[in-house]
């Protein structure tokens, strides 16, 4: 039977037309005039996308992923790379093992029957874990599925052979629909940049011909957002989303950064250097499995880009660890987005924090049992560990594929940190920079 959408009750933005994105998709896909749609329903939503799974009368489902910011805070630019990198990656011989929907169509503008920018890809079978249900698994699960995501993270940081510069992958020619493995190329890096009205924007800059370059750019757009901001302060406070700051911290900050981005890049192993595909979600909900935890698909490649493997040296999301959660941890002098703080023991139950939480069950409050949070904090870390591990150890064995000189007492888990740390507190920009001199 065919669908009535006057009568679905499903979340979506107020000027999302889903009737007449199903009639986009039909057309787009070359279904026959009678063929219907006989279910539709929500797949997930996240920051830049809602996502929904449309069945036809042929049985035949697709995922239907539609942009859910208004048209005055939509980067086409980035919709269109995540496209370009879906399709380069699926195409290309490099990441055999990297499996990624296909997408058949798309529109990166407000002007067509869905109302907002869309992209048709197939349904990637299986199911993402969360991090409560990853929680729930036995301890060889949990260790097998951190391998299936280092081999995932292996297979991303092999070389990526045909471009030499930083930047984020695109379309030569965008409005050329039909996949095309010459169409492809290194376009401007896209990024969340700070916007003193919008809390962070994406902007483009770039590409870029080495990581001096980026970050020395950056310095330039901390200035340049300097000078267009606060130029007309009524005293020397800076105000900023989060952080405060005065004009004098901004320039002792500035002239800090800059003598140390040369020390910085000079000191970086040759093999971190080489380029690779990064992927800024890098999460156990963006990676799809079967039920004998087989990596069945990889989604959500919002601002993917081609950047040094010594930036790529991220854990999953969802083994990070905060010093802030379950509770404030004394040594909290450092929170770092990309960099995890290590919890490694229980420490003292006498000083844990007092807290209650409602039980569903009872309707009660009941006090909270800090030892088993702090307990999950601590396995992340040997979870992070396992999967840095497997990192070093698949990466020996698919050495074959890699230059000796990029894989010869490779240890980036190690050495990362300090460089993922430069380069958080010079894209975050100015409040980062606050943030950590206060």
């Amino acid at each position: 039977m065919e669908i009535d959408f006057t009568t679905l009750s499903l979340k979506k933005r107020k000027w999302f037309n889903l009737e007449g994105l199903v009639q986009r998709a039909k057309c787009d896909l070359k279904k026959s005039a009678d063929c219907f749609c006989i279910s539709f329903e929500e797949l997930g939503a996240g920051s830049f996308k809602h996502v929904y799974r449309v069945t036809f009368c042929d049985q035949s489902s697709y995922a239907l992923a539609l942009a859910n910011r208004k048209e005055d805070d939509f980067s086409p630019d980035a919709w269109i790379s995540e496209i370009a990198t879906m399709r380069y990656i699926k195409n290309s011989n490099n990441y055999p093992t990297v499996p990624i929907p296909t997408v058949h169509s798309y529109d990166a503008t407000y002007a067509n029957p869905a109302g907002t920018p869309y992209m048709i890809m197939d349904v990637v079978p299986g199911r993402v874990l969360d991090k409560q249900e990853f929680h729930k698994l036995s301890i060889d699960q949990q260790l097998l599925v951190t391998k299936r995501l280092a081999e995932i993270k292996v297979a991303l940081c092999s070389p990526v052979k045909e471009y030499f510069q930083i930047g984020s992958i695109t379309f030569k020619h965008p409005s050329q629909q039909h996949e095309d493995d010459n169409n492809f190329t290194i376009g401007p890096l896209l990024s969340f940049q700070l916007s003193i009205d919008d809390g962070y924007v994406i902007e483009k800059s770039g590409p870029y011909d080495s990581l001096q370059e980026l970050w020395s750019d950056l310095l330039h757009r901390a200035s340049r957002f300097a000078i267009e901001n606060f130029t007309e302060l009524e005293s020397n406070e800076i105000r900023l989303v989060g952080e405060n700051g005065s004009p004098q911290l901004f320039k002792e900050l500035s002239l800090l950064l800059a003598s140390m981005v040369p020390q910085f890049c000079s000191t970086i192993p040759s093999e971190y250097t080489s380029l690779c595909i990064h992927h800024q979600d890098f999460a156990l909900r963006n990676v799809v499995f079967d039920e004998a935890f087989n990596v069945t698909g990889v989604i959500d490649w919002s601002l993917a880009a081609v950047m040094p493997v010594i930036l790529s040296a991220d854990y999953p999301k969802e083994l990070n660890s905060t010093p802030y959660e379950p509770f404030q941890h004394s040594d909290h002098s450092e929170d770092w987005d990309l960099v995890s703080f290590d919890w490694t023991n229980l420490g003292d139950a006498a000083k844990y924090p007092v807290a209650f939480k409602l039980e569903k069950e009872s309707g009660m409050s009941v006090p909270v049992d800090f030892r088993v949070e702090v307990k999950k904090e601590t396995k992340k870390f040997y979870l992070r560990t396992h999967f840095a591990t497997c990192f070093l150890l698949l990466r020996e064995k698919d050495s074959a594929s890699i230059p000796a000189a990029e894989s010869k007492g490779c240890n980036v888990y190690l050495d990362a940190p300090k460089y993922l740390q430069m380069h958080e507190i010079l894209m975050d920009g100015i409040p980062k920079c606050f943030k950590f001199a206060n």
